[in-house]
């Protein structure tokens, strides 16, 4: 089962780093094909928790619009794969564009079942 804050961190880091810097389509991590981010998740004692796995498959420039593609690994604390997924999202004259769809599939929305969220 994928913890919903894992997840909810994840799409969160995705979402502020992309429109950080949305006016010209540049990231504010490095977003060439090949760059890998990880980072660590840890409870309130310090426990490792898991893992996130972010690589950058594919950049795909075509006159005013960049299409990323991006494959995000989610480990347990033991390091056991939780789920693995490719998403894309595009930057047409710097307004970026995400098919949610490929952030909220089945097996992420049974995570976030019994979450309460407040906007």
């Amino acid at each position: 089962m994928i913890d919903g804050r894992i997840l909810l961190t994840v799409l969160i880091t995705a979402i502020i780093g992309i429109t950080a810097q949305a006016q010209d389509c540049t990231l504010f991590f490095p977003a060439e094909e090949g760059t890998v981010m990880e980072s660590e998740h840890f409870d309130q004692k310090g426990k490792l928790t898991g893992s996130t796995r972010q690589e950058i498959l594919s950049k795909e420039v075509s006159g005013n619009s960049t299409v990323w593609t991006i494959k995000n690994t989610i480990r347990d604390k033991k390091g056991e794969e939780l789920m693995d997924s490719e998403m894309s999202f595009e930057c047409r004259d710097g307004v970026f564009y995400f098919d949610m769809n490929n952030y909220l599939k089945g097996e992420s929305m049974e995570a976030l079942e019994s979450m309460d969220f407040r906007i």
